[in-house]
């Protein structure tokens, strides 16, 4: 059996406060955001440091399952070096991310997501 491949116009982009969003036809959806934090003080965890911002990310589309969420930090700037260890999500948002640090010092970081799922 051979599958059309989809034209431009079968996918619907949208674009609102909470990022970005690529529909497909099939189902599938990916959606973008990109967000400045001023990180508080890390607090001591092991042999490093972490710090956790609740309700950063609202997705532009929420998703019918939770969907699969790809991190990191951007070094667009000056910026507090930390990488993300953790993400806490659901449908519609990411609830946690959780980030670590080899300083407690304060900062401020760009977190970027990229998420991947079903919109139907």
């Amino acid at each position: 059996m051979t599958k059309a491949i989809p034209t431009l116009e079968s996918f619907e982009v949208i674009e609102n406060e909470n990022g970005a969003a690529l529909k497909l036809p099939n189902g599938f959806m990916i959606c973008y955001h990109r967000k400045y934090f001023n990180l508080g003080t890390f607090v001591a965890n092991g042999t490093g440091f972490r710090n956790t911002i609740s309700d950063p990310f609202i997705f532009p589309v929420p998703f019918v399952d939770n969907p699969t969420i790809v991190t990191s930090t951007a070094n667009d700037g000056d910026y507090k070096y930390c990488s993300v260890i953790g993400v806490i999500r659901n449908q519609t948002k990411i609830s946690s991310v959780t980030c670590s640090a080899d300083t407690s010092t304060a900062g401020i970081v760009t977190i970027q997501y990229t998420a991947f799922g079903k919109w139907k």
